[in-house]
């Protein structure tokens, strides 16, 4: 498996960013899992913190302790309606893994030209 195919893989399966870490592009690499470290994070805060909201639903009595009736309340607020930050956050998470699959396919290959030209023997 080529360099160029091993970091694109990483930047798709693993993590935005993955493939320029691989390539030892760590400044660039950064720029990608940083902004993607944030936004699962907020995912995950957003999600935790409605499940607790729910709970305490729940405890309170506002809604019955019932599976399928907490199952439909959680639905409700984290894909039926969820915050205007939710949706940013969700495209964010995108375009990053997007930009950064892009992006590593075309640093590798760039290398992987230099590095043919560094190697050729010169004429003269």
């Amino acid at each position: 498996m080529t360099d160029t195919r091993r970091a694109v893989l990483l930047s798709m399966l693993l993590c935005p960013g993955g493939g320029h870490l691989y390539l030892r592009r760590w400044w660039r690499g950064s720029l990608f899992v940083v902004p993607f470290v944030l936004a699962v994070g907020y995912y995950i805060f957003y999600t935790v913190d409605n499940t607790i909201d729910v709970i305490n639903m729940v405890v309170a009595e506002e809604i019955e302790a019932d599976q399928k009736v907490i199952e439909e309340v959680l639905r409700d607020r984290l894909w039926r309606n969820p915050s205007v930050y939710l949706h940013i956050d969700r495209a964010v998470i995108l375009v990053v893994w997007l930009l950064a699959a892009i992006d590593v396919f075309f640093v590798s290959r760039r290398l992987s030209a230099q590095s043919v030209n560094t190697e050729q023997p010169s004429d003269s």
